[in-house]
């Protein structure tokens, strides 16, 4: 059984530990949300905009659409994500100020 002074030491250490968890969870949703939209744009298109024969590379003139729909698409999943946390991070205050 642990004792409740053992809990003590414990817990800042456990909080810390949290801490950096959640902290690399955002970096890794980060990084998920910035190569998403991209992959799943190529998916969809699904077309070969670079072309690579005997003659060399050979680059679709279309080639600027997968951009134009990329990056936009980037974007709007990084603002509703920040939206989301905005959000999140207001409850959170909400509920911690109603306690205090």
């Amino acid at each position: 059984m642990i004792s409740p002074e053992h809990n003590m030491l414990i817990a800042p250490k456990v909080a810390e530990q949290t801490q950096r968890d959640s902290a690399s969870m955002i970096t890794i949703a980060a990084v998920t949300m910035v190569f998403l939209p991209g992959t799943f744009i190529s998916a969809i298109l699904s077309t070969t905009f670079f072309d690579f024969d005997e003659n060399g590379l050979h680059v679709s003139g279309k080639w600027w659409i997968l951009m134009a729909t990329t990056i936009p698409l980037t974007i709007v999943v990084f603002a509703i994500w920040l939206y989301w946390r905005y959000l999140k991070l207001q409850e959170q205050h909400s509920k911690a100020s109603a306690k205090g």
